[in-house]
Formats: C-alpha cells, structure tokens, sequence
C-alpha cells in the first residue's frame, strides 16, 4: 500500500514519525500557498491570541521527528511568528530529507514567485529522491517553470503532468498582451520543450493541462517523439487564441500513433475552463 504526506498536521505526523517511517513514504504533495501563508504572517507586527495551525504544526513535526521532547496536551507557545515559520519549515525540509523511496511528487505553485523557501524544498527533494521518482507533476503558470526546472533537475522520469496556470499580464492593452504572448512562445520553445525532451526515452505518459491565454501551438511544434510514450492526455482550450496551428498538436499524435495505448484529448472553451489538474 502507497503511503502518502499530507499538508494538514493530523495526517503529516504519521508517515513522518521517525526517518524510517519516512523512508516507505512513496507520495509527496507539496501546496507552495502555505509558504507564502507563513511570509505574510512573519510581515505582521502583532502576535494571533491564540496558537495558529502553523504554531501547532511546528510543534507536531518536532515530535514526530524527535527533534523536540513530546509536551502535554496544551496549546503549543511559540515566542514569535518568526520562529514559528522558521520552525515549521526546518520541520518540513528534514521530513522530505528522510523520505528516500518517494516515487510521486506533486508541487503546485501556481503563481506564486519562487522564494527561497521554496527553493529550499525543491533542493531537499531533488538531493532526497531524485534516483526513485518517477512521476512528476508540476501546477503553476508558464513564467514560473524556468525557475522549477533549474531548482529540480531529476534523474529519470516515466509520468510528466503539467498544468499552466493562468497569469495575468496586468495590462489589457494590445501591446502588453502581444508582449506576454511572445514571451510565453519563448518559454514553452526554450524551457519547457527541452526539459521533457530530457525523458524523451523513458517518457511513458504525458498530460498536458492549461489555464492560460498562451498559444499552445509553439509547444507542439517544438516537441519531438517520445518512443515510449504509451498515454498522451490534453485538457486545454482548442480556440485559435490557444490553439492557432491545430496541425502542430495532429502532427505530435500522428508522430505517435503506432506508440500510444490511451489518448485523452478535453477540447475546452474559455466559458467552459479547465478545472484543476
């Protein structure tokens, strides 16, 4: 049986009570919201009354880590925000370090930047389980996956999910959109292509799911063949803003149609939307 970690404290203290319950634990989500949850709490100048979930969380680990004493059942007191956070990350990044044989990674960004914490868990992981990990899926916008890939090179992947967010350019303006569009192009030529090319010969699954305004055409383009890829699965929106060369995603499936078992193709409209990958 799959073990699994949990963002929510009365399940993350259970597979990661010791380093060797830590060891069997061979699925990991990771919602980099909670990082960005303990930055602006750390930005306040005054203290919640009473011990936020953070607060109990950081003590939770400790003791399920052995690195503090248990207590008696009280609410935990924390001196300051500040050391709760460094806490509760410290906590996290040593859980992660001692899970060896992780085999799904699940890290969800969305569009959040990529601070230092999180750098901080995508190094713990690559240096952990880079050798065992074998599916990859990866939630945020097409802007922030040049930073994911450099801080998470990994050695050999089979299952590849990703799913682009949406981004706002901040600017409705025709040469502000025109701008966002072409740096998207680049991002999906330049970053994204090439870093599943880096599986091209163990990529057995690929699910590609978008949120975002971007064409998708360059993508398609770009890609090359994958000889063992066995499952293709794409929700995306198939408009011609999103999808301006349908030939482009044709001829990536003819490429592979002797290869493919399963193909799951979700034509959306931007009424209708994507849903969560």
């Amino acid at each position: 049986m799959r073990q699994g970690c949990s963002q929510l404290p009365s399940k993350l203290s259970i597979p990661c009570r010791s380093p060797v319950a830590a060891s069997y634990v061979q699925r990991l989500h990771i919602h980099a919201w909670f990082i960005e949850i303990l930055i602006q709490r750390d930005q306040k100048d005054h203290r919640p009354p009473e011990p936020s979930k953070f607060e109990q969380l950081a003590v939770k680990m400790g003791i399920c880590l052995n690195l503090i004493p248990p207590t008696k059942p009280q609410s935990p007191k924390i001196r300051s925000p500040t050391e709760s956070s460094t806490t509760v990350m410290s906590m996290m990044i040593n859980a992660i370090q001692n899970m060896r044989n992780i085999e799904e990674y699940h890290f969800e960004m969305r569009d959040l930047a990529l601070n230092t914490q999180a750098q901080q868990f995508l190094s713990a992981a690559r240096q952990a389980f880079s050798s065992t990990l074998r599916s990859l899926t990866l939630h945020t916008s097409i802007f922030r996956f040049r930073s994911i890939f450099n801080a998470a090179d990994l050695n050999t992947l089979t299952e590849i999910s990703l799913f682009f967010d949406y981004y706002s350019a901040g600017s409705y303006d025709l040469r502000g959109v025109e701008e966002t569009r072409e740096v998207e192009r680049r991002e999906l030529e330049d970053v994204i292509a090439p870093f599943l090319h880096r599986y091209k010969a163990t990529l057995t699954s690929l699910t590609l799911s978008s949120a975002s305004s971007a064409d998708l055409s360059p993508l398609f383009r770009t890609l090359g063949t994958f000889p063992s890829l066995r499952r293709f699965s794409a929700n995306i929106y198939m408009d011609e803003p999103h999808l301006s060369d349908v030939g482009a995603l044709v001829d990536f499936l003819h490429r592979h149609h002797s290869s493919l078992f399963l193909l799951d193709l979700k034509a959306c409209t931007p009424d209708e939307g994507t849903g969560n990958a």
